[in-house]
């Protein structure tokens, strides 16, 4: 039996059986504890960031983590390295989570 290209794919199928969805009900169910980055300045652009809290390696790395879509600020998917971070934000990346403080 073949796919009907106009009903629900086998993983739409899977979700409405489960229950989840792909990646927000399984980043919510696997999200690591929160942690505070205490801000000086009025904001740290994002690949420094991710540098700093030793999610990457590189500044290389980090913006290839950005670049890749793996990198979420408010919640939504960040695709900007330079995106400017202040106080009052979330980040989310790989293995970790971070509210900035002032």
């Amino acid at each position: 039996m073949g796919w009907d290209i106009h009903g629900p794919s086998p993983c739409d199928s899977c979700a409405e059986i489960h229950g989840i969805g792909w990646p927000d009900d399984l980043l919510a169910v696997s999200l690591p504890p929160m942690q505070e980055f205490p801000l000086s300045g009025e904001y740290i652009e994002l690949h420094k960031l991710l540098k700093l809290l030793g999610a990457v390696e590189s500044g290389g790395a980090a913006k290839a983590l950005v670049a890749e879509g793996r990198v979420r600020v408010d919640g939504q998917v960040e695709l900007r390295k330079g995106c400017k971070i202040r106080v009052g934000q979330t980040v989310e990346y790989p293995g970790g989570r971070v509210r900035v403080a002032g």
